[in-house]
């Protein structure tokens, strides 16, 4: 699944991508103009940080009520996240969001059990964060917050911002842009510290390494090859076939075509689609590609895409069919610079059909037969 949030001038400015995983669980991706995040991505991430909050608070609500925490005056999730780290960046949101929040220091412990009161000099308003042990046969914690009655919505809703915030900050976040990607924070992150209004992490957290903000990668430049570059193709397109295959109904053939999303482009007065390199092709031209031919439509003098999406799309009696998304206006010839480096094989992704769950399988739509013109 994939969409894009726009600012107020219209303009796409973060491009959001979800991959139904087999535990049942979701990879996002969030794709940014540049590594560093503006102010509009900070209000995005808020936005995925308090879905990721819900995401766990849907699943828990009878739980929750069991326990006592779907009352008024009170907001709860239980999350997998190691308490005194999370005390702690609770803390660190917490004046980030309200510079001069006063801390009730006593009430503050390093044990699985804690509570922390903040409150603000002007106006008077006070809340006070919670921590308790996680439901029999889990791991974690199970943090809220509660407000004193007659709280207001506003104060409400900052109280609740903080918290999301915090538990956003234990998963994985990657920013990637033009410039070296570089790893603003990770799960499990190092230590969290705020300066001068910017939390960032230090240290080492689990087995990934907190870079800190600013800190870019360093990479030497390594051309690409083509041969790598078709090799790649070609697993990760099996990779996203086998993914494919337990997330719909339809028996996926081993056979792949190739349907670019390119071929819904805007036509030029001819009809035909102005592709990589200039290339003018007609869109029919860009739907049920085989591997190879793929492989060259992405394939410019060297360079390729940053950044190159796979899903099963479609199928028929013979081929699987995957749908191949990318941003032509970003092209490299340095094999460093490529996206996805982490899932094996750079610049692909493999994403699963739309709505699609190993315990909710989701049938494709119907193919349409591609109308070839024969005097091109």
């Amino acid at each position: 699944m994939e969409g894009a949030v726009l600012d107020e001038n219209g303009e796409c400015a973060v491009g959001i991508y979800l991959l139904p995983l087999v535990d049942g669980g979701v990879d996002i991706d969030l794709i940014t103009a540049e590594p560093v995040p503006d102010a509009f991505t900070e209000f995005v991430l808020g936005c995925l940080c308090a879905a990721i909050v819900s995401g766990y608070r849907l699943k828990q609500l009878r739980m929750l009520r069991d326990r006592g925490h779907l009352v008024a005056n009170r907001y709860a999730v239980e999350v997998p996240a190691e308490p005194v780290w999370l005390k702690t960046a609770i803390r660190l949101c917490a004046e980030k969001q309200w510079p001069g929040v006063v801390v009730d220091e006593h009430a503050v412990t390093v044990e699985p059990f804690w509570s922390m009161t903040v409150s603000t000099p002007e106006p008077r308003r006070t809340t006070t964060f919670f921590c308790e042990a996680p439901s029999q046969g889990r791991s974690g914690v199970l943090v809220g917050v509660k407000f004193p009655p007659g709280t207001t919505r506003e104060w409400r809703g900052s109280a609740q911002a903080v918290l999301c915030e915090a538990v956003g900050m234990w998963h994985r976040v990657l920013f990637r842009g033009r410039k070296p990607p570089h790893e603003v924070f990770t799960a499990p992150p190092g230590e969290p510290v705020l300066e001068e209004g910017v939390v960032t992490f230090q240290g080492t957290g689990g087995s990934f390494a907190g870079v800190k903000k600013d800190t870019p990668v360093a990479q030497e430049f390594r051309p690409i090859n083509f041969k790598d570059f078709w090799d790649r193709l070609h697993r990760a397109a099996e990779s996203c076939r086998q993914l494919g295959e337990m997330l719909v109904t339809e028996t996926l053939p081993p056979s792949l075509r190739f349907d670019f999303k390119a071929a819904e482009w805007p036509p030029e007065k001819d009809g035909r689609v102005k592709f990589l390199g200039g290339r003018l092709l007609r869109p029919e031209a860009l739907m049920g590609v085989e591997e190879k031919q793929a492989a060259r439509y992405l394939w410019v003098d060297g360079k390729v895409p940053v950044w190159v999406n796979l899903k099963v799309c479609g199928v028929d009696e013979h081929h699987t069919y995957i749908q191949v998304l990318f941003n032509p206006d970003r092209l490299t010839n340095d094999d460093t610079r490529l996206m996805y480096q982490q899932e094996g094989y750079p610049p692909f992704s493999t994403r699963g059909p739309p709505g699609g769950a190993p315990d909710r399988k989701v049938s494709l739509p119907p193919r349409k037969p591609i109308k070839r013109n024969t005097h091109d």
